[in-house]
């Protein structure tokens, strides 16, 4: 669900900024807290049943929890790199523009 709300508002600030590096500040403002606040908060949210009497209830509450902290996570770190190699068929239709460092450097002389 992480992964899921990280690529939609990739793709709308994208879509404003026209160019993923550009995106990246943004993306990692705002939403980036918003799931690790998430992450941390549902994950913290199921370890109360490790005080359960039932060893099963345990097992869940900590598997639940590294599962919830692991994919946000994993949506913070993975998921740009992701992003970065695949943005061709990600943001289909963006203009691709490759600055020439020689150009800018003839520019400012």
């Amino acid at each position: 669900d992480y992964a899921i709300h990280f690529l939609a508002r990739a793709r709308a600030t994208e879509a404003e900024t026209s160019s993923w590096r550009r995106s990246v500040a943004p993306m990692f403002g705002e939403p980036a807290r918003a799931i690790t606040r998430n992450a941390i908060v549902l994950g913290v949210g199921f370890l109360p049943l490790l005080a359960a009497p039932l060893v099963p209830y345990q097992t869940v509450g900590v598997f639940i929890a590294a599962i919830l902290l692991t994919a946000g996570l994993s949506t913070l770190l993975i998921l740009p790199a992701l992003v970065t190699l695949l943005q061709r068929w990600l943001f289909p239709g963006a203009r691709r523009a490759v600055p020439n460092p020689q150009n800018q450097e003839e520019g400012v002389q």
